[in-house]
């Protein structure tokens, strides 16, 4: 009864607020620090060794958020087609040079220029170059194009 009769009258320990009412609590109950410790302790250990990861030089979080060095690198230049090679039409965007017919199973070549996956195998194989650009190709260096 005298416990709440001292929340409720204005002692000098009352007027303290939290501070007080919270140091009066350890002080009375040591196991209940110690309880705590097993949580507090463990968890802040996991945060010390999160930010000393997080600000580590070789972090992952470090290269997302860091400039990249220097300027941009610039996209490789258009290769031409060769004079004995196969025309290849700037207006009709998506056709094979091959088959003249819309590229089916889209596949580039390493000179960039795209090809149906059928017409570009049989060439590389037949021929082992580019039908375009004649520049030396291997079947293993068909890549497929997802439009």
């Amino acid at each position: 009864m005298d416990a709440k009769a001292s929340l409720g009258s204005s002692t000098p320990l009352a007027n303290k607020g939290f501070l007080a009412a919270l140091r009066r609590m350890l002080l009375s109950s040591p196991r209940a620090v110690l309880d705590s410790l097993k949580v507090l302790l463990p968890m802040s250990i996991f945060f010390v060794k999160f930010l000393e990861w997080w600000y580590s030089p070789s972090s992952p979080a470090r290269s997302l958020s860091a400039q990249p060095s220097g300027p941009p690198v610039p996209p490789p230049r258009v290769l031409r087609p060769h004079p004995h090679g196969l025309p290849v039409s700037s207006i009709k965007y998506g056709q094979c040079p091959i088959c003249q017919k819309p590229a089916e199973n889209a596949t580039a070549l390493p000179s960039g220029y795209v090809f149906c996956y059928k017409c570009a195998y049989t060439h590389v194989e037949a021929h082992g170059n580019c039908p375009v650009t004649l520049l030396p190709s291997r079947v293993w260096q068909l890549r497929k194009v997802l439009i």
